[in-house]
This record gives structure tokens, C-alpha cells and sequence, in this order.
């Protein structure tokens, strides 16, 4: 018996290749936060109000194809932001103030443990593509 006959259902299918797989998994997220800046010295905060996982990848060459084909797709140029407090649109190249809900289009790397189902989720690497700005924010997800 193979291993992912073993699996069964438990498990990740690469939405790039179709493999299945379970650690570690690369992802890309429509997210809608915010962040919070605080005055002395406290390090700022990234409140998620909503997280969607577009496409789910079992290697990073994976990830980079689904990355090129979800952002253009959407009409997005990653453009790799910070937290701000003011970013430019991904899409428009408009203002985003990162203290107001907006969209943010995020790349993840994370490690999962299986004993016997789908435990923690360890995150590596988060990478932020792009931010849009409100108007750009109201567009809808293309491939749903």
C-alpha cells in the first residue's frame, strides 16, 4: 500500500499538479485586515477579520505557477508592501490606509502535523503580494 493510499482523504491535493500531499504546503490567501499602530514603542498588529485560501501547492514551483495565473487573473501587479500606515494599490496603484479594513493577497509556507487528522499548522514564511485599496477591495475574487 502506498503511502497515499494510506492517507486516504487526509491529506492536501495540489491544486498546480493534483498531488496529494501533507507537509510542508504552500498556499495563497485573499485576506481582509487591518493594522494597528500603537504609540510607545509597541510593535504594530495585523488584525485578520477574514482569511480565504485560493490555492493550496505542494512545492514551491507549484506556488509560483498558481501565484502567476491567480494574479492575473485578479489584475494584480505584486508589489510586496509593508504594514504602512499608507501603501499603494496592487491593482490601481491608489492610496490603501493599512489602518482601515482592506484586501491583502498573502503567500504562505507552514509545516502541519497529522496525528492521525490534520493537528497545528506551523507558518515558516508569510509573504504579503499586494494590498488593495477600498475600491479595488469591492471587485470580486475572478475564479469564484
Amino acid at each position: 500500500m502506498s503511502q497515499t493510499e494510506k492517507w486516504g482523504d487526509a491529506c492536501f491535493y495540489c491544486d498546480e499538479c493534483g498531488v496529494q500531499f501533507r507537509t510542508p504546503f504552500y498556499t495563497i490567501s485573499s485576506q481582509k485586515e487591518r493594522t494597528e499602530f500603537y504609540d510607545g514603542g509597541r510593535l504594530p498588529e495585523i488584525a485578520v477579520s477574514r482569511s480565504e485560501s485560493v490555492a493550496t501547492c505542494c512545492s514551491y514551483q507549484c506556488l509560483e505557477k498558481q501565484r502567476e495565473k491567480i494574479l492575473a487573473a485578479e489584475n494584480i501587479r505584486p508589489n510586496y508592501p509593508g504594514i504602512g500606515p499608507t501603501e499603494s494599490c496592487g491593482r490601481c496603484g491608489g492610496e490603501v490606509i493599512t489602518e482601515q479594513f482592506h484586501r491583502t493577497w498573502v503567500e504562505e509556507v507552514a509545516e502541519c502535523q497529522w496525528e492521525p487528522d490534520l493537528g497545528n499548522i506551523r507558518p515558516i514564511e508569510v509573504t504579503t503580494l499586494a494590498v488593495l485599496c477600498a475600491e479595488c477591495s469591492l471587485t470580486p475574487i475572478a475564479n469564484k
